[in-house]
């Protein structure tokens, strides 16, 4: 070595070690040259990158790679695998290319005819590459085949589960362990894939149901599991793999054991107790109240028949759903109610919905919880704010309805044109003030007897 060049760590090591002085572990237990030329070869791939030949290399090159390798590998076998990891490119993740990223440090472990003693690091560089790239069983790397699958790419990964190449794309990027890059066509795995990471991830596809398969394990029809969703009792999630809503079949079994949770010792008499689903029909609320009911404990008395599976096994009590459900509130009125409302005839009351004037809603009745045909009483109010009836206006001035009528028509105040036996009504804009100009006030509450008109 020149003496132009100051004096390296690994040309300490040397002397130390030729002096019978060892100092590192790792590097003591290999031969003298096979040491030596590791530091320079990791070193010089550290250093100047997997495309350059070490032939290509200067001696001042070399010294320096020595030197880099060597303090590389003052922690030993993981300052090893730790050097390796810097050199493997992110396509690598995806594709077996361990040769052109070790560059000459691999060419250097790579022929057939190296001795013997170089086979403990050649193990460790294989196992390295094993574990680390999507080598598949059988690959042939540094003399020896792969054993089994430990990595996988992309395309082992699509080829093993048996999932088409786009569908598998879509479930890399949702779980968040791929990416696409922009202009990329390909996407692009953030880590190699183990047998572990498969296992996994094909655990994870088989547990995400359809919506068939998830109404058969709560045994409830399609159409109770979309209220079941909608109520926020179940969530499903749009699976990656097919792009459609799917259940994970954990959450459907957590429900399943909230629900037996319930379960109390002593239901009370069998013939007094009935399915859920067949209790909202009887007490006619959502079937979905009354699971509600019993996830949260509301509930005395609640059975389960060992005989029947999923939620459809499940029984309560019918007087202690009706006690524990909470009152309704109706946002409406009968078609009788509205008709004394507007003091008007029940007829008037069909007409005005025809017209769509007032609007007809079915509600369910508070108390009965039966379904029935009412009028909203929103568009009640509406109605009042444009228009005033004949019969609201006799009551409003204390006067017979029919004397009333004449004698606005008589002052050119006239109602809306109505089929013979409707009642007459009238346009609130401007109408009090026509009706002050006709003489009509308001009589005093006190007074005895209403005026004459």
């Amino acid at each position: 070595m020149g003496h132009h060049r100051p004096f390296t760590s690994l040309e300490g090591y040397i002397r130390d070690r030729l002096e019978g002085m060892p100092q590192n572990p790792f590097l003591d237990a290999m031969p003298m040259y096979i040491a030596t030329r590791l530091c320079e070869l990791l070193g010089f791939v550290l250093e100047y990158g997997p495309n350059l030949k070490i032939s290509e290399g200067t001696e001042d090159d070399l010294s320096r790679a020595g030197q880099t390798g060597f303090d590389a590998l003052q922690a030993g076998e993981q300052g090893l695998y730790a050097a390796l990891d810097t050199l493997v490119s992110p396509i690598g993740l995806r594709t077996v290319r361990h040769r052109s990223d070790l560059g000459a440090f691999f060419e250097w472990l790579s022929p057939s005819t190296i001795g013997a003693e170089f086979e403990p690091l050649r193990a460790r560089v294989r196992d390295y590459i094993f574990r680390t790239y999507p080598c598949r069983e059988g690959d042939i790397v540094l003399g020896q085949a792969c054993p089994q699958t430990t990595k996988y790419s992309i395309h082992g990964a699509w080829k093993s589960l048996g999932v088409q190449r786009e569908r598998m794309n879509r479930f890399l990027l949702a779980e968040g362990v791929a990416q696409k890059n922009e202009g990329e066509p390909e996407i692009r795995l953030h880590d190699g894939l183990s047998a572990e990471d498969l296992t996994r991830l094909s655990e994870q596809m088989s547990s995400r149901l359809t919506i068939s398969e998830a109404a058969n394990v709560l045994n409830v029809s399609t159409e109770f599991l979309t209220l079941l969703r909608k109520s926020g009792i179940v969530a499903p999630v749009v699976d990656a793999l097919d792009q459609v809503p799917k259940y994970e079949r954990q959450l459907l079994d957590s429900l399943l054991e909230g629900l037996a949770s319930s379960v109390t010792p002593r239901s009370g008499r069998a013939d007094d107790m009935v399915p859920i689903i067949e209790a909202a029909r009887r007490i006619r609320c959502p079937a979905t109240d009354i699971v509600q009911l019993v996830l949260d404990n509301d509930l005395d008395h609640v059975a389960r028949d060992a005989n029947v599976s999923g939620l459809a096994g499940f029984r309560v009590r019918l007087s202690e759903v009706r006690a524990a459900l909470p009152p309704l509130e109706m946002d409406g009125v009968t078609k009788g109610e509205a008709s004394t409302m507007l003091r008007v005839t029940y007829q008037t009351i069909n007409y005005f919905i025809e017209e769509g004037l007032l609007r007809s809603e079915r509600i369910r009745n508070p108390k009965s919880r039966q379904f029935l045909d009412a009028v909203s009483s929103e568009s009640i109010s509406e109605f009042k704010r444009n228009y005033e009836t004949l019969g609201q206006l006799a009551h409003r001035f204390k006067r017979a309805s029919g004397p009333l009528g004449c004698h606005l028509e008589a002052r050119g105040i006239c109602p809306f044109e109505t089929p013979q036996g409707i009642s007459w009504y009238y346009a609130r804009n401007g109408l009090d003030h026509r009706l002050n100009k006709a003489g009509l006030v308001v009589p005093d509450v006190h007074q005895s007897s209403p005026p004459r008109v």
